[in-house]
């Protein structure tokens, strides 16, 4: 690089040159005639041993080399700029521009950052709305079902997977892979002429073995109340049984159980206690253990109303369970029943029913439907033991004639261990259920007139707890049925409409450790409650679509207990 400077008292031009990578501002010294550094560093200039011009001896990089103006005008050749073989601008250009440039450039790279911070915060607060959109949806979600043929379909008509709230609901209970019990009992109160507003009432042995009890709002459809409790009174699990009851004008419910010994009685027996629906207080309990009769399995209860099935509560009721003397190995069949005085047992209205014979029945209570009006009777369903391969017998009481019918054999074999379910469809009709020991529950079906009985017919599946079934349309033309899956636990449903039946089991999409309770609140509306694998209790609404299909499952959790 050349910088060309008109010598003192001449008119031609001298060179200076730059010497080093570097750029270094020139200007001459007040007393001096020759040209400096000026700067942070000074340095003079030089005359090089083998030049003729004077050089930077020690270069600043980054310094614009110029000269004062009250000395000799220095002058940039034009024809400098194009030199093919030194920079293509003058110094004094170049490095003013690139000084530019690069506070251009930093103008530029401040810009960019601040809208790639911009852009960074926009994209966090979109990313960060979508994202609590999805959990909000997410947990949102209910455990829905829809009722399909398919067995692989949901019972419902959503296929909604149960939201964390109600993890519980698809939990493999530890029950599934043995059999599940039923810790929970359902009563519908509806003694009204048009059947609008029933309560529905749940009762159940919690984990401290106190017996706990909730009624639900009007309608049946919410349960605001909260449960309450009666106290340990030596029930055993799984042994509940409970019943409506009218005792002098009050509506009450009475519960039966096994307990293992009294005041007076050492041995296990039955024993019952009454609650007043209005006040919420119960009797103190109440033993049936007389006359040395050991219980040898739960009770069943059966209380018809007085005068059809919208009318008065009932004033009896009778109870049905296998017991034994203690001088005796083996039970039969005992029934108990009140008789004019509501809620009282006495010992002379304890009979034996003709049984199917010492040694032949296992330790399971009887299937039970009550029917009231001008041909009231009880029909009862039992099984055998294993010397009659677990088989089903029928028999039936006749209150006209005060008498009871011989044992007809149904068929079998039946799992041990389980218990015969019979749904009342109308006042001349019941239907059984039974698990099998193939674990598929089977049906039949007994019309009273007549006495026919339809073929006991494999219903299929494979099934960790007994059957709940339920009577559904005016005409009790519809059978809905739910169990237990057997493995996984699930809820399976089927429904009988008429004579045909559901291809399939259809899935409820939910599981559960104890046979589910239906209650029916309407024609075609129901209320199904269900004990969750971690013990908890809930309910969901159910309305039979015009198709026959179940509407949508919406589970809510009935607060306050976890049950045995």
């Amino acid at each position: 690089m050349t910088v060309w400077q008109r010598e003192a008292g001449t008119t031609g031009w001298s060179t200076l040159e730059v010497v080093g990578p570097g750029y270094s501002q020139l200007e001459v010294a007040p007393d001096k005639q020759t040209p400096e550094v000026v700067g942070p560093n000074y340095s003079q200039l030089e005359v090089a041993p083998d030049k003729q011009t004077p050089e930077v001896a020690y270069e600043q990089v980054g310094k614009e080399v110029w000269q004062a103006e009250q000395q000799s005008t220095a002058f940039i050749d034009p024809a400098s700029t194009y030199n093919d073989d030194n920079l293509t601008q003058s110094p004094s250009t170049a490095l003013t521009d690139n000084a530019h440039a690069e506070k251009g450039l930093l103008r530029r790279r401040r810009t960019w950052i601040l809208l790639c911070i911009i852009l960074i915060v926009i994209l966090g607060v979109v990313l960060g709305v979508v994202f609590g959109v999805v959990l909000r949806q997410q947990g949102n979600a209910t455990t829905t079902s829809s009722s399909s043929p398919d067995e692989d379909s949901r019972g419902g008509n959503s296929d909604t997977t149960p939201s964390p709230e109600t993890s519980a609901l698809s939990t493999v209970p530890r029950c599934a892979s043995s059999f599940c019990p039923q810790s929970l009992n359902g009563l519908v109160e509806s003694y009204t002429t048009v059947d609008q507003t029933p309560t529905i009432h749940l009762l159940a042995r919690d984990q401290k073995g106190d017996i706990q009890h909730v009624a639900s709002a009007s309608g049946g459809t919410s349960f605001p109340n909260k449960w309450r409790s009666y106290g340990a009174s030596g029930y055993y699990p799984d042994t509940l049984a409970s019943t409506f009851l009218s005792i002098k004008g009050r509506y009450s419910i009475s519960f039966f159980g096994v307990v293992s010994g009294s005041t007076n009685i050492t041995h296990d027996h039955v024993a019952y206690q009454t609650i007043d629906i209005a006040n919420g207080s119960a009797s103190n309990p109440i033993y049936l253990g007389e006359g040395r009769l050991i219980a040898q399995s739960a009770p069943a209860v059966c209380a018809p109303a007085n005068s059809g099935m919208s009318g008065s509560p009932p004033t009896d009721m009778s109870v049905f369970n296998k017991a034994g003397f203690t001088n005796e190995n083996d039970g039969g069949m005992w029934w108990r029943f009140s008789h004019g005085t509501p809620g009282t047992f006495f010992p002379h209205y304890v009979h034996q029913v003709n049984d199917l014979g010492y040694s032949t029945m296992p330790d399971a209570p009887p299937g039970i439907a009550c029917r009231d009006g001008p041909g009231a009777r009880y029909d009862i369903v039992a099984y055998s033991n294993a010397t009659d391969d677990f088989n089903a017998y029928h028999k039936w009481f006749h209150f006209t004639n005060d008498k009871w019918s011989d044992w007809h054999k149904i068929g079998g074999p039946f799992k041990l261990g389980s218990r015969p379910i019979l749904v009342e469809a109308s006042k001349d009709r019941f239907d059984f259920f039974g698990v099998g020991a193939d674990d598929a529950i089977h049906h039949f079906t007994f019309q009273q007139q007549g006495e026919k009985y339809s073929d006991l017919q494999s219903l299929g599946g494979s099934f960790a707890s007994n059957a709940a079934g339920v009577a559904m349309g005016a005409d009790g033309d519809r059978i809905d049925v739910v169990a237990i899956n057997k493995g996984d636990g699930k809820l399976k449903r089927k429904a009988l409409v008429g004579t045909k039946w559901d291809e399939k089991w259809a899935d409820l999409g939910v599981t559960a450790s104890s046979v589910p309770r239906l209650m029916r609140i309407a024609d075609d509306k129901l209320v199904i409650s269900i004990v969750a694998a971690d013990k908890t209790v809930w309910f969901s609404e159910v309305r039979i679509l015009d198709d026959g299909s179940w509407s949508e499952l919406k589970w809510h959790l009935i607060e306050g207990i976890q049950v045995e």
